[in-house]
């Protein structure tokens, strides 16, 4: 894809910066016109592209697109008639930023989309940019748009071309498929045919997932390239090789291996050599997971006897426990800032989701009285503010997003065989 820029795009820093920390109350409204179409739109591109634009916005938690959109296409109508920018009008469906947008077919299935942000309150267009792709590639183009636009006034990255890995059952056999953010384009990515566990997606080199696979009978921790569809063996110990994740650098991996029921934590390069014991201890430890600068680890153990959320040095050395607040917590998740844990914790009857804060360990149900089943396995975005996991409140087990404020998350995946254990990717 290539991004290039458009009419006059504005090369100094935006007039507006948007804090991290925005209230519902004082969200950045965005009026999205749906976009113009050169030709015939037979596609209805240009309805997607504003319906697409107004999600990711409105999920990154900075920003509120208008709903009506029966007034954003009539001011709209009128900018069209006059050929003028009618700034009071917007002014009046929206108090912040205007964008509007143009599909261009480029022939051969390729298409361009040129979109325009107009800032209301400077009554001028603040910057714009033409994207080029395969038409297969017109949703990650606006994604691509909706980053752009979420890094210009807010300085952080936007969330909307990441993908998501996952398990799910296909013809009765378990294997890892991937999603993008939003639900869109499921796709299978293992033909394993057999049961595979725990993926974990490398966030320095993206074309890097690591999982556990069953395939040569004993459970075996294996890396796979998405680039090439190649795989190669990281950890083949007779034993469960399981619940592995990548090091912050991409450079080691740390994971569990399961011994006559007792599981410990080793930590091994990512070419599969130096491995390394961390714990030893009669307790099952498993599920661990790097902080952000690589020197710690947040695991699981059921050392004080229900398993817990504990926390020590890269050495195994300086353990301590982090959960108090429920009978059963699992699957901790470090978020990418460092700030954060997000994990499963059963306080009454079924699992939440729980954020504690590694800075006064304060803790908060994101997913409490939200149905009656479980929530799980929860991981984070890159821009720590969102995560995805699996539930089954509405029945067969599927992934959902959400951010840090307790709303109802939104489910993004409606699949036969299911959805589990996600790994949010970059």
């Amino acid at each position: 894809m290539v991004a290039a820029a458009g009419h006059a795009v504005a090369e100094e820093a935006p007039d507006i910066k948007i804090t991290t920390e925005r209230t519902e109350s004082r969200l950045v409204e965005v009026a999205v016109a749906e976009f113009s179409h050169e030709g015939t739109d037979s596609l209805g591109l240009g309805a997607l592209a504003a319906s697409v634009i107004d999600f990711d916005l409105g999920f990154s938690g900075y920003f509120k697109t208008v709903e009506d959109k029966g007034f954003v296409a009539a001011v709209d109508l009128k900018d069209k008639k006059t050929g003028i920018i009618d700034y009071e009008s917007w002014k009046t469906i929206s108090s912040n930023f205007m964008v509007k947008g143009k599909v261009i077919p480029e022939g051969n299935s390729k298409v361009s989309i040129e979109v325009l942000v107009y800032d209301l309150q400077w009554r001028k267009m603040d910057f714009g940019k033409r994207y080029t792709s395969s038409l297969t590639m017109f949703r990650q183009m606006l994604h691509q748009f909706c980053d752009d636009f979420v890094h210009r006034y807010t300085g952080e990255p936007g969330v909307s071309r990441s993908r998501m890995v996952f398990v799910s059952s296909i013809r009765g056999r378990k294997e890892l498929m991937m999603v993008d953010y939003d639900g869109y384009n499921p796709r299978q990515i293992t033909t394993e045919r057999t049961l595979v566990l725990s993926p974990s997606w490398n966030q320095v080199n993206s074309n890097l997932v690591l999982f556990t696979t069953y395939r040569y009978r004993n459970p075996d921790l294996y890396v796979m390239d998405l680039s090439t569809k190649a795989r190669y063996p990281l950890s083949t110990v007779i034993g469960v090789n399981s619940t592995g994740e990548w090091s912050p650098d991409g450079a080691r991996v740390a994971f569990s291996i399961s011994r006559q029921g007792n599981s410990d934590i080793y930590i091994v390069n990512a070419d599969g050599r130096g491995l390394t014991r961390i714990t030893d201890l009669r307790s099952a430890e498993l599920n661990p997971t790097w902080s952000p600068d690589g020197k710690k680890l947040a695991f699981t153990s059921d050392m004080s006897g229900s398993p817990q959320i504990y926390v020590m040095n890269v050495d195994g050395s300086g353990r301590e426990r982090l959960s108090f607040d429920s009978r059963y917590s699992d699957g901790a998740a470090w978020s990418p800032k460092g700030e954060k844990l997000a994990y499963a914790s059963r306080v009454y009857n079924n699992f939440d989701i729980t954020v504690q804060s590694m800075v006064d360990m304060s803790v908060k149900m994101i997913t409490e009285g939200y149905g009656s089943g479980n929530n799980e396995t929860p991981s984070w975005a890159r821009d720590g503010r969102h995560v995805v996991f699996s539930s089954n409140n509405t029945g067969a087990t599927q992934l959902y997003i959400s951010g840090l404020d307790g709303k109802q998350p939104r489910r993004i995946t409606s699949l036969p065989g299911g959805a589990t254990q996600p790994s949010w990717g970059p």
